[in-house]
C-alpha cells in the first residue's frame, strides 16, 4: 500500500548570487529517501525565483526514513552550481492535511544564510485499491443505463475517434504535410424563405471541408431552424482550395421531388485564426447570387416588393493543431494571465496496461482533451507501467466542458490505437489530489484493463466565468445533449 506525497514547490527566497550579473538561473532537485529524484524548471536571473509547480512522489508505507531533501542549483551554460541544500522529514506529516513547511538552505563547505525555500506538502491516501469497488459500481451503472458517459459519451467519443482514423490515414505526402483539426458547430440558421405551400420550410444544412461531407438533421416546419450539431474534419494540408475551404450549403427537404436548395457559403478556413473559435452569422448566397422572395409571389410582386434578406447560418468553426505544443515559459505566463479559466494536468503514470503489441508490450502516450484543444504526453516505449510525470496546460472557456483523458498504443508506423479513456466534468476536479482512474472503452461505459494517476488543478475566474458560461450555455447548449455525425 502507498501514500501519494504532494510537494508544491512555492517559491525561494534570499539565494546566493552565482554570476557575475549578481544574480542566478535556480532551479530545485528533490530526492525522496536519495531515490526518487523529481526536477523543477529554471527560473533566469532572479535571487528570488517563483516557481508554482507540483511534484508528486510514492510513499511506501514503512520506509525507515521518509525523507525529502531539496537541493537548489544555478544553471549555467556547460554545468550547474551548488547553491544550498536542505531536508524535511515528511514521515510526522498529517493525512489529507496540506502542511507549509519552510527549509532554510546550507552548504557543506560555505558559511552564512544560503536562502530558503517555500514548501506546501500534502499527503493524500492512494486509492487504487479502491478501484475494483468503482469498477463494480460503474459496470452497475453501465448497465442500467445511467451516469455521465451515456449523455456525452458522443461528444468527446466522436473527438476520439477522428484522432484515431486519422493517425491511420495514409497520407498523400508521405506523413510530411500538417495535421489540423477542424470543428464546425452548426448552431441555428434565420431568415429562411417559405419554400412550401403551408408557408414553411424544412431545412438542414450540408458541412463540407475537403472530400468528406456531414449532414445536419431535417427540422421540419421551420423558417428559424436550430440544429446545435458538431462536425470534425482531419486535415493534413492546409494548402491546396479544397482542404482550406468549409463549404455550408442550406437545403429544403421535399418529400416528393428533389430536394430544394436555398443558400450556400464558402468559408476560407486560412483565415480563421489558428487555435481560436470564430463565430459569427454568415450569409448565404444562391449560386445565381439572386435574392430571395417569399414562396408563391407573382412575378408583379415580386417587381414592386422589396427583396427578402438573405438568410443566415450561425457557425462556430475551430482550426487547431491535432495536438498543441506546450508553449514555452515566458509564452505561457502570458497566455495564463490573460485567459479566464486554466487547466494543469499531472498526467503521472498507468498501471497494468493491456499488451497492444506482438512483443507483449505496449508505447503508451495520453492525450488530454478540453473543447477543441488537444494536448500529449510523450510515448513511453515498450511499457506496460509507464511513468510519464509530464504537464500539460491549456486554457478553459467553459467551465461546463468535460476533460478527456485517451490513452493510446503508439506502433512503429505512426497509427494510434485506443486502450481506454475517460470523461471528468471540469467542475468535479479536485485540486492538487493525485487519483487513479480506471480507463473506459470508447463509449464511456465499461471498464477495460488499466488505469492511470492523473492530478488536475483548474484555475478560473469565478465572476466572469459563470456569467459567460450561463450566457452561452442558454443560447448554445452543444455539449451534452447534441447529435453527433459519426466520422466513418
Amino acid at each position: 500500500m502507498q501514500n501519494t506525497l504532494r510537494v508544491r514547490l512555492d517559491r525561494a527566497a534570499n539565494l546566493p548570487a552565482a554570476d557575475s550579473n549578481g544574480l542566478s538561473d535556480p532551479y530545485v532537485v528533490f530526492r525522496l529517501d536519495g531515490e526518487q529524484k523529481k526536477k523543477s524548471e529554471t527560473i533566469y536571473k532572479t535571487l528570488n525565483p517563483d516557481f508554482s509547480q507540483d511534484f508528486y512522489f510514492d510513499e511506501k508505507l514503512g520506509s525507515p526514513s521518509n525523507v525529502l531533501s531539496v537541493e537548489v542549483w544555478d544553471r549555467d551554460t556547460m554545468s550547474s552550481d551548488f547553491l544550498g541544500k536542505g531536508e524535511v522529514d515528511v514521515s510526522a506529516l498529517p493525512e489529507n492535511v496540506k502542511t507549509e513547511v519552510t527549509v532554510d538552505l546550507t552548504h557543506p563547505s560555505k558559511s552564512g544564510p544560503r536562502g530558503t525555500v517555500y514548501l506546501v506538502l500534502h499527503r493524500t491516501i492512494d486509492n487504487k485499491e479502491q478501484m475494483s469497488v468503482t469498477r463494480r459500481a460503474s459496470e452497475v451503472k453501465a448497465s442500467s443505463g445511467l451516469g455521465l458517459g451515456s449523455m456525452i459519451k458522443a461528444v468527446g467519443g466522436q473527438a476520439m475517434k477522428v484522432i484515431s482514423k486519422a493517425s491511420q490515414t495514409s497520407h498523400p505526402d508521405g506523413g510530411k504535410g500538417v495535421k489540423r483539426i477542424i470543428t464546425v458547430d452548426v448552431v441555428q440558421a434565420r431568415g429562411i424563405p417559405a419554400m412550401d405551400t403551408n408557408g414553411f420550410a424544412d431545412p438542414y444544412c450540408r458541412v463540407k471541408v475537403g472530400k468528406k461531407k456531414r449532414t445536419t438533421r431535417t427540422q421540419f416546419r421551420t423558417l428559424s431552424p436550430e440544429w446545435r450539431e458538431r462536425f470534425v474534419y482531419i486535415l493534413f494540408d492546409m494548402g491546396g482550395r479544397d482542404s482550406s475551404v468549409c463549404k455550408v450549403e442550406l437545403w429544403d427537404k421535399d418529400t416528393i421531388g428533389s430536394d430544394d436548395r436555398i443558400g450556400t457559403v464558402e468559408i476560407d478556413l486560412a483565415e480563421v485564426p489558428l487555435n481560436l473559435t470564430d463565430e459569427r452569422w454568415w450569409k448565404l448566397k444562391r449560386p445565381d447570387n439572386k435574392s430571395f422572395f417569399g414562396f408563391g409571389s407573382s412575378s408583379s410582386s415580386k417587381q414592386s416588393e422589396p427583396p427578402a434578406p438573405d438568410p443566415e447560418v450561425l457557425l462556430l468553426i475551430t482550426v487547431a493543431d491535432l495536438f498543441e505544443p506546450q508553449l514555452p515559459p515566458d509564452q505561457l505566463a502570458l497566455a495564463q494571465k490573460a485567459s479566464q479559466g486554466w487547466l494543469r494536468v499531472n498526467v503521472l503514470k498507468a498501471d497494468n496496461l493491456p499488451a497492444m503489441d506482438s512483443n507483449g508490450l505496449a508505447d503508451p502516450f495520453v492525450v488530454i482533451e478540453v473543447g477543441n484543444r488537444h494536448m500529449r504526453t510523450p510515448t513511453i516505449q515498450k511499457e506496460l507501467n509507464p511513468e510519464w510525470n509530464s504537464v500539460l496546460e491549456m486554457p478553459v472557456k467553459d467551465i461546463f466542458e468535460c476533460v478527456y483523458v485517451h490513452v493510446y498504443d503508439e506502433d512503429s508506423n505512426g497509427k494510434f490505437e485506443l486502450i481506454g479513456s475517460l470523461c471528468l466534468p471540469l467542475l468535479s476536479l479536485k485540486n492538487g489530489i493525485a487519483t487513479w482512474y480506471q480507463l473506459k472503452d470508447k463509449s464511456l461505459q465499461m471498464p477495460v484493463q488499466g488505469c492511470v494517476k492523473l492530478a488536475f488543478h483548474l484555475n478560473y475566474l469565478k465572476a466572469p466565468m459563470l456569467a459567460k458560461c450561463i450566457s452561452r450555455r442558454a443560447q448554445y447548449v452543444l455539449r451534452l445533449f447534441t447529435h453527433m455525425q459519426n466520422e466513418y
